[in-house]
């Protein structure tokens, strides 16, 4: 939630880039979906701010956390 906050604003794109990434370090331990979310609003936030291949591997690592394990 911070890290959508803080994308509204006129913060640098690094600046948002890593708010997310530290969230969703945070979140990791809470499950993969949690994970998912977490890379999916990133993705959404990469999307309007205008970075689309950063976008195009925010989406592949949520279709990753969201694939079933083995074992």
């Amino acid at each position: 939630v911070k890290a959508q906050a803080l994308a509204k604003t006129k913060a640098t794109d690094a600046r948002v880039t890593a708010a997310f990434k530290q969230a969703i370090t945070e979140l990791e331990p809470h499950g993969r979906r949690m994970t998912a979310r977490a890379y999916q609003a990133l993705f959404e936030t990469q999307v309007a701010r205008g970075q689309a291949k950063q976008a195009n591997e925010s989406a592949k690592l949520a279709l990753e956390a969201l694939q079933p394990t083995l074992g």
